[in-house]
């Protein structure tokens, strides 16, 4: 079940903050600007409207839930599921905080190929893990302290 809900609960705030609220209190926005505090906000009002207006539109909760709250629920599904499997593998090795390096962490994600043609949907991100790790290390939310 957790595929299913796991990246709403990421969004609304587990485990590091919320990503609709910027609660100063909270690890994800401890260090923030006003600047990108107000960009949330900003984001989070125009989400709202096209919700509103979306339901409004189709004049039902019923379309709302078929056209947005369905296929929502399926994406959330599928990027948990893919994260779990470029980061967890029987031979995966659990640092400790003073072990743990960049290169380290980044040799223990995998590559996974799905075929089919989702690899390429998916811009290569799942078969080229590993290498989206040691060259891209400015990833939001790596290695959280």
């Amino acid at each position: 079940l957790f595929p299913y809900y796991g990246w709403h609960l990421y969004l609304y705030g587990m485990p590091d903050g919320s990503h609709y609220i910027p609660f100063m209190s909270q690890r994800l926005w401890a260090t923030s600007t006003v600047e990108e505090q107000r960009k949330c906000y900003l984001s989070l009002a125009v989400v709202l409207a096209f919700l509103i207006s979306f339901i409004t539109f189709f004049g039902s909760l019923s379309s709302f839930a078929y056209y947005y709250l369905g296929p929502y629920v399926i994406f959330g599904w599928w990027l948990v599921t893919v994260t779990y499997l470029q980061h967890h593998d029987h031979k995966t090795l659990v640092y400790t905080d003073e072990d743990w390096t960049f290169v380290t962490g980044a040799f223990e994600t995998i590559d996974r190929t799905y075929g089919f043609g989702i690899d390429e949907l998916h811009h290569h991100m799942s078969d080229g893990h590993v290498a989206h790790h040691l060259f891209f290390t400015k990833i939001p939310h790596y290695h959280l302290p």
